[in-house]
């Protein structure tokens, strides 16, 4: 059904005069019909890009604290589970 679902948004948004805002934690359906992806966190934007440039410039990267703090700090959009052993 979630796939249907889809499929008619996707067809609605075609016409370059709809636009569809969806809340959703699950990427697959972004990856399906998104072109922009905002992220807000407590009411703030975090993060607002073009689909696609999203997907060719960022990812998540698992590392140590230590290895954590010898990356550019621009680089870094945000972190979680920071744990120091």
């Amino acid at each position: 059904m979630r796939d249907e679902v889809l499929d008619l948004l996707y067809d609605f948004m075609q016409d370059e005069n709809h636009a569809i805002l969806l809340s959703s934690h699950i990427t697959s359906d972004l990856d399906k019909i998104a072109d922009e992806i905002t992220f807000i966190h407590k009411g703030e934007v975090l993060l607002s890009e073009p689909r696609d440039e999203l997907l060719d410039t960022c990812g998540i990267l698992r590392c140590t604290a230590d290895q954590l703090d010898a990356l550019d700090p621009s680089a870094v959009r945000a972190k979680r589970g920071c744990v120091r052993l």
